[in-house]
């Protein structure tokens, strides 16, 4: 008898347990905090500035919207957000600042026009319905229709992914990239370009600013180096950024096992100026690891795996 009292105390205490982990686990998905998809879903209501100005959803609605959460203790969220306000007319993007302290958020920052509000009230309130934790700060971009379109904790330059959205006006990023190059008169890409012209024939150079093996960029490289090896009649060039030495150099070409028909060097000094400018437009992300196609010295530009791969096995 007592052998059974034993066993069911046990069945029943696993069965506590079970119960336990099974409500908490209903609480902790209940309680996760969701990122909002549009505005209509955190600004149902008005805002309030810190002047008491009133903000309305309608007035949003119709232009790219950046909230930012800034934390004025933080240097570097409080310099880029000065930058990123001052890359745009108050006509291209409305900015709202979420942050603790308004005051000393202002005294950082110079020169506000009426496109950017600073909000303080209800800030535990805000950082909820964002889902922005205690421990850091987020950022959202939203469209002209109030649709979310990027987040993230002050990881990249967000200028790139607002000018997607607010500068109508921006070349596409293939005749960027060949306007901007084309405009080169030293340097790899003339010396390349001329001797495609000289001799009639082709060449492919391939442009990183920052190369991962396990990333896409590395699987780039892979591509490229694939159709260095089948192709010797045309020359291939990786070209990578202006502070590799010449050990990194070497490194990276024994980590990616880089053949001899694929020369590696460095960005010379204009080539790398113009293709920082086109970082801070574009975003690196968009332009890391493309691929140039010169042709009895005219430029063409492949961008992405599947686009490269294509224009390669053209050749």
């Amino acid at each position: 008898m007592r052998k059974l009292l034993v066993i069911a105390a046990l069945v029943l205490a696993n069965l506590t347990l079970i119960v336990y982990l099974g409500v908490r686990r209903i609480s902790v998905i209940v309680e996760r905090p969701t990122t909002p998809q549009n505005l209509q879903s955190v600004f149902a209501n008005e805002l309030q500035d810190d002047t008491g100005k009133r903000i309305s959803l309608s007035n949003l609605i119709g232009h790219v919207t950046a909230v930012l959460f800034v934390n004025p203790d933080v240097t570097n969220q409080v310099d880029v957000t000065q930058k990123t306000i001052s890359a745009y007319k108050p006509a291209e993007v409305s900015f709202i600042l979420v942050t603790p302290n308004s005051q000393a958020l202002r005294s950082y920052l110079s020169s506000l026009t009426d496109n950017v509000s600073i909000v303080q009230h209800d800030y535990d309130g805000l950082k909820k319905l964002f889902g922005v934790p205690d421990c850091c700060e987020r950022r959202f971009v939203f469209d002209t229709e109030g649709s979310l379109k990027y987040h993230d904790y002050y990881v990249e330059d967000l200028i790139p992914r607002l000018n997607r959205l607010a500068k109508q006006d921006l070349p596409q990023l293939p005749f960027a990239l060949v306007d901007t190059l084309n405009s080169l008169t030293t340097g790899h890409l003339r010396s390349v370009r001329g001797q495609t012209r000289t001799n009639s024939t082709k060449a492919v150079i391939a442009l990183f600013s920052s190369v991962s093996t396990n990333c896409p960029s590395g699987e780039m490289v892979r591509l490229v180096n694939q159709y260095s090896e089948r192709r010797k009649d045309i020359a291939f060039l990786l070209l990578l950024p202006a502070n590799y030495t010449g050990s990194d150099i070497e490194n990276f070409k024994a980590n990616l096992q880089i053949k001899h028909n694929l020369h590696v060097e460095t960005m010379d000094g204009p080539l790398a100026e113009k293709w920082s400018s086109l970082i801070e437009i574009y975003g690196e992300n968009q332009i890391n690891g493309t691929v140039l196609l010169v042709n009895r010295g005219a430029l063409s530009a492949a961008l992405g795996m599947s686009e490269v791969e294509q224009k390669l096995s053209g050749l």
